[in-house]
C-alpha cells in the first residue's frame, strides 16, 4: 500500500517539483519567467480511493504560493490552474455514464448550463496567465470548474 501511495504521489507532485527547479536554474539570466502548475479540484476535496492523488494535487497550490514568494524576486511568476471535469477529462467519466454525468453537473453551480467544460476553456485561462494582462498575478490557483469547488455539499440538498 505505502509503495503504491508513494508512487502515485511521486508521479503527481515530485516530478513537478524537479521540473520547476530545473527550469528556474537560469532565472537570473532570463527575467520575467512564468511557471504554471496543473492542479485539480482534488486539491480542495477528496474522493475515496484517491488519497495519494489528492495529497499531491493539494501540495501543488502550496508549492505555487511558495514558488511565487521564493522566485518572485528573480522575476519568476508562478500560478496554478485547477481544471474541473471536461469532455476530454482523463477520468473518462465526463459525458459517458448518464447518471454520473448528471450528478457531476449538479455538483457545479454552472452545471445548470447542461454541459462540461472544454479543454479550450481551460487553455484560455492558462493563456491568460501567460500574457501581460496577468503580469501582476503571482501565487494564484485558479479553479476552472464551473464553481464546483466553491459549492458546499449541503447545497445539493436544496
Amino acid at each position: 500500500m505505502a509503495g503504491r501511495w508513494r508512487a502515485g504521489f511521486t508521479t503527481a507532485f515530485d516530478l513537478v517539483v524537479a521540473l520547476s527547479e530545473l527550469l528556474t536554474l537560469g532565472a537570473e539570466e532570463t527575467p520575467e519567467q512564468l511557471r504554471e502548475h496543473l492542479a485539480s479540484p482534488h486539491a480542495f476535496g477528496a474522493v475515496p480511493g484517491f488519497a495519494a492523488y489528492a495529497a499531491a494535487k493539494a501540495a501543488l497550490p502550496a508549492l505555487t504560493r511558495a514558488a511565487a514568494v521564493e522566485w518572485g524576486p528573480r522575476g519568476v511568476r508562478c500560478n496554478a490552474v485547477a481544471p474541473g471535469s471536461s469532455r476530454s477529462s482523463a477520468a473518462g467519466t465526463s459525458g459517458t455514464d448518464p447518471q454520473t454525468s448528471a450528478a457531476m453537473l449538479r455538483a457545479a453551480p454552472l452545471g445548470r448550463l447542461g454541459r462540461f467544460g472544454s479543454a479550450a476553456e481551460v487553455a484560455r485561462v492558462v493563456a491568460f496567465l501567460a500574457v501581460d494582462d496577468a503580469s501582476f498575478v503571482n501565487g494564484a490557483c485558479l479553479a476552472v470548474d464551473a464553481g464546483m469547488t466553491a459549492m458546499l455539499p449541503e447545497a445539493l440538498l436544496r
